[in-house]
């Protein structure tokens, strides 16, 4: 891992996001995507092609979830996800 003075790389980011639960990991998607899609939309305007809900489950489930975690907490988690996407959709309208 980094050491004090050095700058954090993607890597160690990584490796720790590994060690968290399944469901933990989806929380800090939760948590990241939208300051990554407000420095975008900052930056370049509006994101030119958004990824289709059902093309996103299936990122997040293949990368994130193991095939062993019961459906009702991706379920769980997405619902989250849902919500979150909507309240900013709704924010952003005004």
């Amino acid at each position: 891992m980094a050491q004090a003075d050095d700058a954090v790389t993607l890597e160690d980011v990584f490796r720790l996001a590994k060690q968290l639960s399944p469901v933990d990991q989806v929380r800090l998607i939760e948590r990241v995507a939208p300051e990554i899609e407000r420095e975008l939309s900052g930056e370049h305007g509006d994101i030119a092609a958004p990824v289709s809900p059902t093309a996103r489950r299936k990122a997040m489930r293949e990368q994130y979830l193991p095939k062993n975690d019961a459906p009702a907490t991706e379920r769980q988690a997405w619902r989250r996800i849902s919500r979150a996407a909507a309240e900013r959709r709704h924010a952003q309208r005004g």
